[in-house]
């Protein structure tokens, strides 16, 4: 690369494609759109069966050099050696706190799913550092860009002379504060994990030169934490498909969620919504369905198999199909960071229904934008009064676009993030 473009050294723990998920095409469009203003190099682990998405993303950039890391027999041996032990250690934690008396439903649900016995324990594999390093020696880097928590310790092994970024996507120990406030029996020994894991993830944010949050909210929670003009909030963005008014349907066919299962918050906020509000709202409306969008596993469709009109679409190509006849809701109770599943439900003009937590970081405003309600039959009551008047469905849809645009727009977001790679 022998040109005066600055060298940018991406470092992400996932490939950014297919565009099957809200943190693959943020990763996407933002590496997109940034590619022709610097050299870009890209370092992420590939694994086995994802060699298609790769040569396909390859062919998508080809002005980006990929450097993937691969397994191999050493990595096996590392597992076999640090990480197995430690799997056994989480669990044996789990299972003891899992045997607690007087668990509520709830509380057996969040703590099989929840990450707060692995969060503190976490570093990069040994293999995955030789060869980022081997990568940097080869390469003249500007600035070494790292994403998303599992590869937060990665700071610790990088050159001290290259400035370094660490994007969040999620802070951790947010999401895992608001699974133990979810908690009806209240147990120390989380608690001194939570307060754990929160110190260990702050000391290697504290390493960084930079901090990109995806929100004001994140930035604002950090602050207390890391000085703030270490701090920078750059929103993700995608690309938005024109969608006029015309294409909207103005009859209500259903209720939809936008986001798959491996994501623990959705997966909550989908049981949360089933398990407390749904029954009512379809025997109110026996014709409504509740579409559910993105992978879910066989399993979990089972399960959900015994409330009446719940459907699970799977990938969609054409969102446009399914983001036209109904009501979205997000019922994220935890997390934190930028949900993009309001980015294409605002786009496609429907009318939404969230929790606080769910819009956090973005700037729709309640009864203006959107209803938010952060209790059972407040959420019941918005989804009601939305499927009744048409005229507060489309209010709520036009002014919740015209703050996307306003707000949002993919230059904007584009030029703020392209700002802080020339200030470094």
């Amino acid at each position: 690369m022998y040109n005066n473009k600055k060298t940018l050294l991406i470092i992400t723990e996932c490939l950014p494609y297919p565009l099957n998920s809200g943190g693959n095409i943020a990763q996407f469009e933002m590496n997109d759109a940034v590619r022709g203003h610097f050299n870009i190099i890209i370092i992420f682990p590939l694994h086995k069966g994802q060699e298609n998405d790769f040569y396909e993303l390859k062919k998508l950039w080809d002005n980006v050099s990929f450097f993937p890391f691969y397994n191999n027999n050493k990595n096996k041996l590392h597992k076999l050696i640090y990480k197995k032990p430690l799997e056994w250690y989480y669990r044996l934690m789990r299972k003891f706190v899992l045997s607690q008396k007087n668990l509520s439903k709830i509380d057996s649900f969040i703590l099989k799913n929840t990450k707060i016995f692995s969060s503190g324990f976490i570093d990069v594999e040994g293999e995955f550092v030789k060869h980022v390093n081997s990568i940097i020696e080869k390469n003249h880097v500007d600035i070494i860009q790292v994403e998303f928590y599992e590869l937060v310790t990665l700071v610790t092994y990088l050159p001290k002379n290259i400035k370094k970024i660490f994007v969040n996507h999620e802070l951790r120990y947010v999401r895992e504060e608001r699974e133990l406030a979810l908690l009806t029996t209240q147990i120390p020994y989380l608690k001194y994990l939570f307060i754990r894991n929160r110190g260990y993830e702050i000391s290697f944010m504290h390493e960084y030169d930079r901090i990109i949050t995806v929100s004001n909210d994140d930035c604002k929670e950090l602050s207390s934490y890391l000085p703030p003009a270490k701090l920078y909030s750059s929103p993700l963005t995608i690309k938005l498909p024109t969608i006029s008014q015309s294409d909207v349907t103005k009859t209500i066919k259903s209720i939809i969620f936008l986001g798959g299962e491996e994501h623990f918050p959705n997966h909550d906020g989908v049981q949360w919504f089933i398990e407390n509000c749904w029954n009512e709202i379809n025997q109110l409306y026996p014709f409504l369905n509740f579409s559910i969008v993105g992978k879910w596993s066989k399993e979990s469709e089972k399960y959900y198999s015994k409330y009446k009109n719940i459907v699970f679409h799977g990938f969609v190509d054409d969102l446009g199909n399914i983001l036209r006849d109904g009501v979205f809701i997000v019922p994220i109770r935890i997390g934190s960071g930028m949900r993009m599943k309001i980015v294409d439900a605002v786009n496609y003009q429907l009318p939404f229904v969230t929790t606080s937590i769910g819009v956090e970081g973005l700037l729709f405003k309640d009864k203006k934008d959107c209803l938010i309600a952060d209790d059972v039959q407040s959420f019941i009551d918005s989804i009601v009064n939305l499927i009744k008047d048409a005229n507060l469905r489309e209010n709520l849809s036009r002014n919740a676009k015209e703050t996307l645009f306003k707000e949002y727009s993919h230059e904007k977001l584009i030029n703020k993030r392209i700002e802080l790679y020339d200030s470094i």
